[in-house]
């Protein structure tokens, strides 16, 4: 098994605006530290800091967007990235 993680991390292709991104796998360590970042916030209003972190996850996760501006991010639709961020959360497998 732990010659499975010196391969690298692995990652899967996930559909986003009629195409697909990479998405790196959430590790069991990126689960705790997104359910520590996300402690507290509410993410039924667009507040900033709930802006923040579905940012920053799609910063951490998605192959070719570690550079991104905020700004840029501003451009998608709301909607699209939400369902991004719960697919690499897990959440609709019910894993967060």
């Amino acid at each position: 098994m732990r010659d499975l993680l010196k391969e690298g991390q692995l990652t899967r292709e996930v559909p986003f605006l009629g195409g697909c991104v990479e998405v790196r796998k959430t590790t069991v360590r990126d689960l705790r530290e997104i359910q520590e970042a996300a402690e507290g916030l509410d993410f039924e209003e667009n507040s900033e800091e709930s802006m923040e972190f579905v940012y920053n996850t799609l910063r951490r996760f998605v192959t070719g967007a570690g550079d991104m501006t905020d700004t840029e991010f501003e451009e998608f639709p709301l909607e699209d990235l939400a369902m991004l961020v719960e697919d690499i959360l897990g959440k609709k497998a019910g894993n967060v």
